[in-house]
This record gives C-alpha cells, structure tokens and sequence, in this order.
C-alpha cells in the first residue's frame, strides 16, 4: 500500500527527483528507450511542477490547464491536487525506469526522495 502524500510533499518529491537526475553522478540508463522513457518522466515532473507553482502563485488560472476548471469554485484546490498527483505520478515512474534499466539500489536512491517526505 502507498501513502498518501500532502501536495507539500509531493512537490518536494518532484524538486528532490529533477535534483537527482540532474547530479553529476546520476547514471541514466544506457538503453535508448530507457533513457528517452527517463527524460519524459523528467519532463513530466518539471513541467507539472511548474504549472503547480504558478497556479499556487496565481500567475495562471487552473482552467489553462484544465478547461473543465474553467468555472468550477473549486478550481483552484482542485488544480493543485490534480498537479500534485500527476508530479507525484512521473517521480514514481521515473523510478519504476530506473529499477528495470539502471539497477534496485539507483532506483532505492531516487525514491529516498518520496521517502524522506513522508518522514
């Protein structure tokens, strides 16, 4: 079973996993799927990352992103957790690429950053 994450966290994770991937001492795969697999994870964490921060922010409306939002009450909260999850969702998954193509303990590393959060 995996524990929820408050948004706090899962924002967290997100900065701790584009941290890591960006180190010096990062191995990425070396497989072309893989590390192309990697890089959209990445990207995935980075760009719901940012729309997160700049909805928070109130620099855009949640409904630029999500259309059904336009007029929803909610639409705010409803963003940012919709955000949170999908940032959440990509870290996650750049860890299950890592696990497959790179090794456990690489990816035990990457995933001490949802870890630490939880603590």
């Amino acid at each position: 079973m995996t524990a929820t994450l408050t948004e706090a966290e899962a924002i967290a994770t997100g900065r701790t996993i584009l941290a890591r991937t960006a180190a010096d001492d990062f191995t990425w795969p070396s497989d072309a799927r893989a590390c192309t697999s990697l890089h959209a994870c990445r990207d995935g964490v980075r760009d719901s990352r940012r729309d997160y921060l700049n909805v928070k922010a109130g620099r855009i409306h949640p409904g630029a992103i999500f259309p059904e939002l336009e007029h929803d009450d909610d639409a705010y909260d409803t963003a940012l957790r919709k955000l949170a999850d999908d940032v959440l969702a990509w870290a996650r998954a750049a860890v299950l690429v890592v696990a497959e193509h790179v090794g456990p303990e690489a990816a035990e590393a990457l995933k001490a950053a949802e870890v630490g959060a939880q603590s």
